[in-house]
């Protein structure tokens, strides 16, 4: 081969071979419309050719840095006080990006399990503030999908930062929303809001493996949870069609033995004037088992009835019936023929939205009746509150909608039948992955933390209700490892990061006595971490949860509440009180308990009562009795006539407490336990 045929041959080599290039890049947490935090340097970086040079220049400053041999580049520019819009401009040789209509404010990050996550065209007060989203333009709007890893990412995955819109603002959490809203509102200040949260989660989930493998003896069986998630796919293979066939099996036999199908309930003239009435969409299973006075949510088979009058003109004709998502399985009956049914032992799809084809000549003039034959596995069941879906009876004469009262009746109690074999999701770990210890901080946490910030807002602890006592630690040690990773990332041990999170709310039915309680625990573990760490902040929902729904729908006075404490203690404007009551110390007087408090400007009841609901007190057997309570300036005194030297006092120590301590702002008081000295 002569000189010529070598270069040749060299040539066309080259243009077949791959092109290395690679093209200039932020990362993804940088965009238009962003907020990039004030009075903090400003770390920006991304990807270039490996060695290129890049610059930054954000007038008067420019920067310059180079990309590493990975084509990752990083470079910091001085802080800047809030305002803006500006646009930033990054170039590596010819080519460059700006980012535009950028604002200087304060960027919080609103994490946690689903009440956090809880979006906005779900709650109360959804409708009005999506409908005015526009007005909140200073407001801006970034959400980290949900992924998990099991080790650190150094990218999160985002679209983006949004400008708030009816549409990006309704599938913002409620709570992140209306606590920035608010913010804006009150100081003028710029805010970015950053929603990383996954419904579902325990906090491991949320902590860096180090943290857990640094208490081994602490968090003992979290590590040890590990082999759980990692198991052969033999091993998943066989523990799933194990578990499969538990479930399936005590479904089958729920359909099978449930009265109801015996008892004619699904007939149009069955008599169910005794029925409980329960409200849909709704989730069935809280309201009937309150209704028939079942502590506990009801997994089985409920039937729900609802009687509609109709004109003549439907009964020549076929309908549709449209019972918008149900949870999770159905046979659905209209006049006593079944017109469709969903069911786990069919392969039906759990939660899948409902069209059910009502044949001519099922309907007729005057009474017609629907009964839901509804099966419900695990958790919360029924027809899901909250959504769009069309939930009617669409026929000859028009439609009519099926919202509001309905009958209710428990057909099958799985508790009292052994208890609902959990599907293989639930009862394998591997099934859900993304609550393995550390996954959610690797993927959803770390890539943030190069990032600026002003602070945390956290919703978070159902998932962990029934581990009160670890969470003692783990709450506090999760918040400490997220501070100290924002540290090193500026390279300052002093940087603190403010943490304002909520404490649970009531849920579930109310007791007549008192007894233990799983979210007592946790909302005590959550107490007391305001004492373990500093820069911290609680806000107290014991009285605006919703004791049938683990989501209430009433999300803006929790923001509120988050709000009050950021605006005292981040923007040092004055709320008194910017909580409720805490009591700060307890001491027995001869039989009584004296307990002070905190945060207690004019400390009254709610309800005009001269007696405070939800003290309890306990002597030397450990037995918890109501008390007589009543205030006397910044205390509560309590008593029981039974119990000469009171050993531990408790407040509104159950999963949904009978409270009225409020201060003059009209923020309850935090439930807790203390011992008497």
């Amino acid at each position: 081969m002569n000189r010529f045929e070598t270069w040749t041959s060299l040539a066309m080599l080259s243009l077949l071979a791959p092109i290395s290039h690679a093209q200039l890049a932020l990362d993804p947490l940088f965009g238009n419309h962003m907020v990039l935090q004030r009075d903090q340097p400003v770390t920006i970086w991304g990807k270039a050719d490996p060695g290129a040079d890049v610059a930054v220049s954000l007038p008067p400053h420019t920067e310059r840095s180079r990309a590493d041999d990975d084509g990752t580049w990083k470079l910091t520019l001085p802080a800047r006080p809030a305002g803006g819009p500006v646009t930033i401009d990054v170039s590596s040789g010819d080519e460059s990006i700006a980012i535009q209509n950028v604002l200087f404010g304060d960027v919080w990050v609103c994490s946690g399990q689903s009440n956090m996550y809880w979006r906005m065209e779900l709650v109360d007060s959804g409708p009005e503030y999506i409908e005015r989203a526009s007005e909140f333009n200073r407001v801006r709007l970034l959400q980290i999908n949900r992924t998990w890893d099991r080790t650190p990412r150094e990218q999160a995955d985002t679209i983006g930062w949004r400008i708030p819109s009816p549409t990006t603002a309704a599938r913002f959490s409620a709570v992140g929303f209306h606590f920035g809203r608010i913010l804006n509102e009150q100081t003028d200040v710029p805010i970015g809001l950053i929603q990383t949260a996954w419904g579902g989660t325990p906090a491991e989930a949320w902590t860096p493996i180090e943290t857990l493998e640094a208490r081994p003896d602490v968090y003992k069986a979290r590590l040890a949870s590990l082999a759980e998630y990692d198991l052969t796919d033999e091993q998943i293979e066989r523990l799933t069609a194990e578990a499969l066939t538990k479930h399936q099996d005590f479904a089958a036999r729920a359909w099978r033995e449930g009265i109801g199908q015996s008892a004619g309930w699904h007939e149009r003239n069955h008599d169910d004037s005794e029925w409980p009435e329960v409200t849909m969409p709704g989730w069935a299973d809280t309201q009937v088992a309150k209704a028939e006075g079942v502590t506990y949510n009801v997994n089985g088979i409920i039937w729900l009835r609802k009687t509609l009058d109709l004109p003549a003109s439907v009964e020549a004709n076929a309908a549709e019936l449209r019972l918008a998502r149900i949870d999770e399985y159905d046979e659905t009956y209209v006049n006593g023929t079944l017109v469709g049914s969903t069911r786990l032992v069919d392969g039906g799809r759990s939660r899948s939205q409902r069209r059910y084809d009502v044949p001519a000549g099922v309907l007729r003039e005057g009474p017609n009746v629907i009964a839901i034959r509804l099966m419900d596995t695990r958790s919360s069941g029924g027809v899901i509150p909250g959504e769009s879906y069309p939930f009617e009876l669409v026929h000859a004469a028009g439609s009519s909608p099926l919202m509001g009262v309905w009958k209710a009746k428990i057909g099958f109690n799985g508790r009292e039948n052994g208890g609902f074999p959990p599907p293989p999701s639930h009862a394998l770990p591997t099934g859900r992955p993304f609550r393995r210890p550390a996954v959610l901080y690797n993927a959803m946490v770390y890539p943030l933390t190069d990032l600026g910030v002003a602070g945390v807002i956290w919703y978070q602890g159902e998932s962990n209700s029934g581990r009160g006592d670890e969470y003692r630690e783990l709450f506090p040690d999760m918040i400490n490892s997220w501070r100290e990773r924002w540290s090193e990332a500026r390279d300052d041990e002093r940087y603190e990061l403010p943490f304002y999170f909520v404490q649970l709310p009531n849920y579930r039915q109310r007791r007549d006595e008192p007894r233990e309680s799983s979210w007592a625990e946790i909302r005590e573990a959550q107490r007391l971490t305001l004492d373990k760490t500093e820069n911290t902040g609680m806000a107290i929902t014991i009285d605006i949860g919703d004791p049938g729904d683990i989501h209430p729908t009433n999300k803006l006075p929790v923001a509120q509440r988050l709000a009050r404490i950021a605006l005292e203690e981040r923007y040092e404007t004055p709320m008194p009180p910017k909580t409720g009551p805490m009591p700060i110390d307890a001491e027995r007087h001869g039989n009584r308990a004296v307990i002070e408090f905190d945060y207690a400007n004019g400390m009254t009841t709610s309800d005009g009562s001269r007696r405070v609901e939800g003290v309890a007190l306990a002597g030397d057997d450990g037995v918890f009795k109501w008390a007589e309570a009543y205030i006397s300036g910044d205390q509560v005194i309590a008593v029981v006539d039974s119990i000469p030297r009171p050993r531990r006092v408790r407040y509104a120590w159950a999963d949904n407490p009978k409270v009225n301590l409020v201060n003059s702002a009209g923020l309850p008081a935090t439930p807790f336990e203390l011992d008497l000295e």
